[in-house]
């Protein structure tokens, strides 16, 4: 096997980061559906 070949092996399981492009209205408007959510109360034990 040589290196370059050992090297894009191990490459495949490696995180590396990345980005996205997702549009500023799109967050905008998921976090006021996250804030106006009616969460379940908390279980009392």
């Amino acid at each position: 096997m040589t290196e370059a070949t050992r090297q894009t092996s191990s490459d495949n399981t490696a995180v590396r980061p990345f980005q996205v492009g997702i549009p500023e209205a799109e967050l905008t408007e998921l976090r006021r559906l996250v804030n106006a959510a009616r969460w379940p109360e908390r279980e009392t034990s």
